[in-house]
């Protein structure tokens, strides 16, 4: 059985620990769950009662903020927003995300597992008249696929854009391209003129 986030900041630290190899932990404890479960794994400092726990819990949460503003690209935030981190996985390559926050009265962290090779599911796409002028758009949001596709294009990492969009996911954004490339699949000839400047 992985340990949970509380069991591995409350087992005893070696003399030579660092925030930063604690928070690798425990991503890499979240990475190694089945991906199928689902499940969040949160921690709350007013939740324990584990002294270790609660001194623990904001270093890391700086720590795992910095990091994940450093692989998405994003400016840091110590105080409350979105994580995202690939890492390995057991079937393959996951991603770890969640939410925290680092407030007076309120010290908080869910993260959970999502599977990057996961089935693209058609009901992640949706087009409704009333929503976006009918665009596709990823279910229950307001970001279309051409939006998606217009950021990745600029260079946008899917770990910016999952930052910047709270509800957005690896496997929507997946399910964007997916679609994309099925409605270019069209038996149409797009034709391309070069403009001599």
């Amino acid at each position: 059985m992985t340990p949970t986030i509380t069991d591995i900041l409350s087992a005893p630290l070696d003399p030579n620990w660092t925030v930063d190899g604690l928070a690798d932990r425990v991503l890499n404890a979240i990475a190694a769950q089945p991906t199928e479960s689902e499940q969040e794994f949160v921690i709350a400092v007013d939740e324990t009662t584990d002294r270790q726990v609660r001194r623990l819990i904001r270093p890391l949460l700086a720590c795992l903020a910095t990091k994940s503003a450093s692989e998405t690209g994003v400016p840091v935030n110590l105080y409350g927003g979105h994580f995202s981190f690939q890492r390995p996985g057991p079937a393959g390559p996951v991603w770890v995300i969640g939410d925290f926050e680092n407030q007076p009265g309120c010290v908080r962290v869910a993260l959970r597992c999502v599977n990057l090779e996961a089935p693209m599911d058609a009901s992640l796409i949706s087009s409704d008249p009333a929503v976006m002028m009918g665009k596709p758009v990823v279910a229950g949001t307001r970001l279309t696929v051409e939006f998606i596709l217009e950021e990745l294009a600029a260079g946008t990492s899917v770990g910016q854009l999952i930052a910047s969009h709270p509800r957005l996911t690896p496997v929507a954004v997946s399910a964007a391209l997916a679609f994309a490339a099925q409605a270019l699949r069209a038996d149409v000839v797009y034709p391309t003129t070069r403009r001599s400047v």
